[in-house]
């Protein structure tokens, strides 16, 4: 932890030297018009004419074809698209992302063996959850990234999301491929919230297109793109669309009204409507996980003689008092600190002691909040205590793991691959001498050689650990941008004014860290309809309408009935869908206006 700090405070400004493989330079992916924010990219389901619309200037995202042991490339009825991989790839990969669907052991092998000799980089290779093996055998090599496929899976209870969560990310992918009877929009929202990146095959109608554009998923694999790209261009509204709400996140609670990292911060945070919790975690003499920022306790406790508290016993630790006042007390040291508190003072009771990990654990037991567990020590003992402490508590998905530790990453990607995880860094800082991931200046990158050479770079080092991007907040957009194409999610830290927390608001980021959650509170998170019957002339139900807090409210005098097929006037069946213009007010201040969508229903009119 010293180096990494060391690291941090040395403010390394400029490109660290990489020693990259040679990679073939990644697709240039074609963006569809939408005022839809971090768009679902689009896959297709590749056909004979695969070579001709590589060349076409509008275009899906990604191609999914099927290879054999001899490296043929087929269409998924069979079809012939190429005699040679090396031939598939030469007339479509620089305009779309190839996805390669491996079907047993001597495929795998070949493929590797090509992708190993070839270069080629910017590439999915995908397989059914039965061969999952398959996946992580070839995921393996770096820059390659995993899909695995649950399309035959129907279901969408708890049991089988964490099957999903797990065999996907054990099988060093980030991916899942949903069938759309598994995809509802909760289970779509359980598997994003635990970092999974989730894309839908989708049905070609209207309906079940807008179906998974508002269920927010990363990405839809449809049989005609062109339908697909033109559904988008429904979103067309003058501001930014929200059909992904941004994940809000706790950092180290809610240390704006109260002591950081402590049980209180965490119970204020969560009803305040954060979806995760933030918490730092270290492991103790006696291998318990307790929850302090700090390796030392010289901040918040006023215990400068205690330059590293994992050498106590959790008895010891718990000893100890926070100490509210004094240049080291809570007032004036912690995270937000009295003056920038919400109420001009932090809450503090004399009672309160560091807290075991176990301890928010049990608190938060299938209260559907997520624990961001950021492991700050740089014992790899830490990962096998954390997923003892996890079995025992049977609460594999209420976790996942961020660090800024590369060997915390590596121990993760060896012993816990099954477990979310997320690289913490900064653009422009880290290098193979510090513990920091070393990601580069991708927006210098992008001005100078294109984001497709900044998204390449990246994975040339998250790829290695299955990570999710967590960068600072002073990161480059179009990253994400171009990065959604390839399965990345990015999860920024940390937004403490409301100019920053609007601007990743309404840039619909995947999870926003801050030390006010509260801020969110009353954002409209969810609107949902249903289909339904009615007689003509009669008004349609109100759609349910759920806070960030998630509480049920009077559905807005604002809210608009778009009708996008057929008619409320005569007999016969419509398509609708609800939308909402609101206003961004972050902590008094306007930032401009988004719109939400409901999902699309039926109306039968009698």
């Amino acid at each position: 932890m010293k180096k990494l700090v060391a690291s941090i405070l040395c403010g390394l400004l400029l490109l660290p030297a990489f020693a990259w493989a040679e990679v073939l330079p990644y697709s240039r992916v074609y963006e569809p018009e939408t005022s839809f924010v971090l768009a679902s990219t689009i896959a297709w389901n590749a056909d004979a004419t695969a070579a001709q619309t590589a060349a076409q200037d509008v275009r899906p995202g990604t191609a999914l074809v099927y290879v054999d042991k001899d490296l043929k490339v087929t269409a998924a009825d069979g079809t012939a698209l190429a005699d040679s991989l090396e031939a598939y790839v030469a007339d479509t990969a620089e305009t779309m992302i190839p996805a390669l669907y491996i079907r047993d052991e001597a495929a795998a092998a070949a493929l590797k063996a090509y992708l190993e000799s070839s270069g080629l980089g910017d590439v999915f290779v995908a397989a059914s959850h039965e061969n999952a093996a398959l996946v992580k055998e070839v995921a393996q090599l770096l820059h390659v990234r995993g899909m695995v496929d649950f399309r035959d899976v129907t279901a969408s209870d708890r049991d089988t999301l964490v099957d999903i969560l797990r065999t996907t990310n054990g099988a060093y992918a980030k991916v899942a491929l949903l069938s759309p009877e598994t995809a509802t929009e909760d289970a779509v929202h359980f598997l994003q919230g635990r970092l999974l990146t989730v894309w839908v095959a989708t049905p070609g109608d209207t309906k079940s297109l807008l179906t998974q554009y508002t269920n927010g998923v990363n990405g839809i694999l449809v049989d005609d793109y062109r339908l697909a790209i033109d559904t988008l261009g429904f979103f067309h509204d003058d501001a930014p669309s929200l059909l992904r709400v941004p994940n809000i996140v706790g950092h180290r609670g809610m240390p704006s009204v109260y002591v950081e990292n402590t049980t209180l911060s965490a119970i204020g945070a969560y009803e305040a409507g954060a979806d995760a919790i933030e918490n730092d975690i270290h492991l103790s003499a006696d291998r318990e996980l307790f929850v302090n920022h700090d390796e030392s306790l010289a901040r918040l406790f006023d215990r400068g003689d205690i330059p590293d508290a994992s050498v106590l016993s959790i008895a010891e630790i718990q000893a100890i008092p926070f100490v509210n006042d004094g240049d080291n007390g809570v007032q004036a040291r912690n995270n937000q600190t009295s003056e920038n508190a919400r109420y001009g003072y932090i809450k503090f009771l004399p009672s309160q002691r560091m807290p075991t990990l176990r301890e928010f654990f049990v608190l938060f037991k299938n209260s559907g909040v997520v624990h961001d567990t950021e492991i700050k020590s740089s014992d790899p003992r830490t990962v096998g205590a954390l997923r003892n402490l996890v079995a025992e508590m049977d609460n594999f998905d209420e976790v996942f793991v961020i660090t800024f530790n590369k060997v915390i990453l590596e121990e993760m990607y060896a012993a816990w691959p099954e477990m979310s995880v997320g690289a913490l860094g900064m653009q422009g800082y880290g290098d193979d001498e510090s513990y920091l991931p070393a990601f580069a200046d991708f927006t210098t990158v992008a001005a100078s050689d294109g984001v497709e050479k900044a998204v390449e770079l990246l994975y040339g080092e998250i790829d290695k650990w299955n990570a999710t991007f967590n960068p600072h907040l002073n990161f480059e957009y179009d990253v994400a941008v171009a990065g959604r194409h390839r399965g990345l999610t990015v999860w920024p830290w940390t937004y403490n004014t409301p100019e920053q927390f609007a601007d990743g608001y309404l840039k619909g980021l995947y999870g926003l860290t801050t030390n006010f959650a509260w801020w969110a509170t009353d954002f409209i998170k969810d609107i949902r309809a249903e289909d339904v019957t009615i007689a003509a002339g009669d008004a349609l139900p109100a759609p349910f309408v759920t806070t960030q807090n998630r509480q049920a409210i009077k559905t807005p005098e604002e809210m608009e009935l778009l009708v996008v097929e057929g008619s409320l006037d005569t007999a016969g069946s419509a398509l609708a869908i609800y939308r909402l213009r609101q206003e961004l007010v972050v902590d008094g201040q306007s930032f401009g206006n988004y719109y939400l969508y409901s999902n699309p229903f039926t109306v039968t009119v009698e």
